[in-house]
């Protein structure tokens, strides 16, 4: 080899090398970057349950047929078949489901955890569930085991590790070990969230902190989802991300909240479902990236 062929396939080299690096740095619809083969088949069906949506890698569906309910996974593959009358999302790994008309909790396999014993229950959150037996409510913990008596009037789920319960008519809360750390004093009660809650005490409305001082700190709302927010344009939804970019082009009539990655969406009558990279069901990037080998 003469020096001259030697330098122009070194050139050659470095040019494919160079063409290497630049295309790393462009975004490839692949495999990694779009929804599920069988995600898409499940959504061409759409069982999904209204106003529920992904928790704990799984999604409620509804066999209209039997009108029962079961579970779908990411991948949307029916993994708990249809067999409840009533169930809830998942939350701490487990999920309500109604049974005989009694409430209970299931696992992913789709085991019983907690039988259904209970007139009705909240979910699972922080590792405990509000349940109700014999007309008053309690807390159980995720082996059924009972956390407190049933003294309440009702107990909420819990939220920034606190949770709501009703007394004799009014309003206190409990932490997570079930203790009653602000006493059943108020009229009313809303959940904790960035340390706050709105209550209402002798008819007038305040922000208290966790230990039930009044407090000025104002509650931020939550615009954002899995880090994405539905926009809306002439009547038309997308999403965009918070540094702005739009993700989602404005082409949806119907655009609900991220979670676990991925929403639920609409064009006219027909449904779908759209992840965070700005794939869905329903648009044509998707379908050209499910091509990709």
């Amino acid at each position: 080899m003469n020096r001259r062929s030697f330098f122009a396939g070194k050139a050659l080299i470095l040019i494919a090398g160079l063409a290497l690096l630049a295309s790393c740095g462009k975004p490839r619809e692949t495999k990694k970057t779009y929804l599920s083969m069988g995600l898409y088949e499940a959504a061409l069906l759409w069982d999904f349950a209204p106003n529920h949506h992904f928790s704990d890698g799984m999604v409620l569906v509804k066999d209209t047929a039997s009108n029962l309910y079961g579970f779908r996974n990411v991948n949307g593959k029916l993994v708990i078949p249809c067999s409840y009358e009533m169930a809830g999302d998942f939350h701490d790994g487990l999920a309500r489901v109604v049974v005989d008309g009694k409430n209970g909790f299931i696992n992913h396999e789709g085991q019983t955890v907690v039988p259904p014993i209970y007139n009705r229950a909240t979910i699972f959150s922080d590792g405990l569930a509000g349940v109700q037996q014999d007309g008053k409510w309690g807390y159980i913990n995720a082996q059924g085991d009972s956390v407190t008596s049933f003294v309440y009037d009702f107990a909420a789920e819990f939220s920034d590790s606190m949770a709501f319960v009703k007394q004799d008519g009014k309003y206190g809360y409990v932490d997570c070990s079930g203790t009653l750390v602000l006493p059943a004093v108020y009229d009313l009660a809303y959940n904790f969230h960035e340390g706050v809650a709105n209550v209402k005490l002798n008819g007038v409305w305040m922000l208290i902190n966790k230990q039930g001082k009044k407090t000025s700190h104002q509650q931020k709302p939550n615009e954002y989802h899995d880090g994405l927010k539905a926009v809306e344009k002439d009547g038309k939804w997308g999403y965009k991300d918070k540094q702005g970019n739009l993700v989602h082009p404005y082409i949806y009539d119907t655009a609900g909240e991220f979670h676990e990655g991925l929403a639920f969406v609409s064009i006219g009558e027909r449904k779908g479902i759209a992840d965070k990279n700005g794939f869905s069901t329903l648009n044509d990037r998707w379908q050209r990236a499910r091509k990709v080998k």
